[in-house]
């Protein structure tokens, strides 16, 4: 988004980039024209985030009912565990290494895409609907190519389609599936059930997508020293971030963190707890998605559009008046990244009113046996 307001401020920087994308949607559209394509292969583009990646998992899971083995996911390497994990095994998966993608994780070294096993698709989903598509779609050949209407990328897209008001993020993507499918719901194809468990044990994740949305670790530590008073409770850092914060958990015993270097390490750990807490993130999707209780803190970002609306999950968020109204995804600051020096919204928000909300939430949940905690 910011790159979209840096473009839009610079006339002869956005005219620039039209004419660029224009061309190149008519150069990928001749070529798309040349020679027979035969091809009944069907290709998924999803190169995002954890959060993102895993809002997609319902409109995959329709297009693998639909194409069955003809299907192909093509994502990030990294994120493999996820489409592993929540979806059907024997998934046909084309993946790039992060260290293939170029210029700020926008442009995707050609020769990685001129690895897939086939370059020639019946239809094209791109999910990722940005520039870093935009140079996959160039090395690929599609009959059609449907996508989510983002400036200059919708060029590129057979079709495409914009996120109506009110929808979740899981909706904007099955947004792509109602091109095809006007009579699909998305929520037929994925829900966030949580599992059922014997004892409380929890696990806090103090970090966010960026630092805007994070409540700050000596919140979360004086959180930690509550819970542990009546549960167990552990920390989940990073490995590549813990040293910048290390000096902050000296007074917490070693054993209570668990360092984490890839997804198949946060999944294992994930695997082991029963209660989630952490700010809008990556790994609180990936929790809720993994069937685990999740008690989330939002600040410059809207709940209403990508929190689990399921029993078994809650949120808190200090409204103030300039939060994202109902249909907005952020704050007018862009989630806190634009203009936004305070964080207001998650700086006031005291740790005794979350920690009454989050008590209250923990002993309304249900054991095994159907008692309450």
């Amino acid at each position: 988004m910011i790159i979209q307001k840096i473009i839009k401020k610079y006339f002869v920087l956005e005219w620039i980039i039209k004419i660029t994308l224009i061309f190149l949607s008519k150069l990928i559209k001749i070529k798309n024209r040349l020679g027979d394509n035969n091809s009944k292969k069907v290709l998924v583009i999803c190169f995002s985030k954890i959060g993102d990646t895993i809002f997609t998992i319902a409109s995959i899971n329709y297009l693998l009912g639909k194409y069955k083995d003809n299907l192909i996911i093509a994502t990030y390497e990294e994120n493999l565990p996820i489409f592993n994990r929540l979806l059907s095994k024997n998934l046909n998966l084309e993946f790039i290494s992060k260290k293939d993608i170029y210029f700020q994780n926008r442009i995707a070294n050609p020769l990685a895409v001129l690895r897939f096993n086939f370059l020639k698709y019946d239809i094209i989903y791109d999910f990722t609907s940005s520039i870093l598509s935009g140079s996959i779609l160039f090395c690929l050949r599609a009959n059609c190519i449907y996508g989510l209407k983002e400036p200059y990328i919708n060029l590129l897209h057979s079709q495409s389609v914009s996120m109506s008001p009110g929808d979740t993020l899981q909706k904007m993507y099955f947004n792509v599936i109602n091109l095809v499918d006007s009579e699909a719901v998305c929520s037929d194809y994925f829900s966030y059930d949580i599992k059922k468990f014997d004892k409380v044990k929890i696990l806090i994740n103090p970090f966010g997508g960026w630092e805007a949305k994070e409540w700050g670790i000596g919140n979360f530590i004086e959180l930690f020293k509550k819970l542990s008073m009546e549960f167990c409770v552990d920390f989940n850092l990073e490995r590549a971030r813990f040293e910048d914060v290390k000096k902050e958990f000296a007074n917490i015993d070693v054993n209570r963190i668990k360092l984490t270097d890839t997804l198949n390490d946060l999944i294992s750990l994930l695997d082991s707890y029963t209660i989630f807490i952490g700010n809008d993130s990556g790994p609180l999707y990936l929790a809720a998605a993994l069937g685990i209780p999740t008690f989330a803190i939002y600040g410059p970002t809207n709940p209403l559009l990508t929190f689990p609306d399921t029993r078994g999950h809650a949120f808190i968020q200090n409204q103030i008046y300039c939060s994202p109204k109902e249909n907005e995804k952020v704050c007018k600051a862009d989630g806190g990244r634009n203009g936004c020096d305070y964080f207001k919204c998650m700086a006031e928000l005291k740790n005794d009113v979350v920690y009454s909300k989050l008590k209250n939430y923990i002993l309304n949940l249900k054991l095994n046996d159907g008692n309450k905690i």
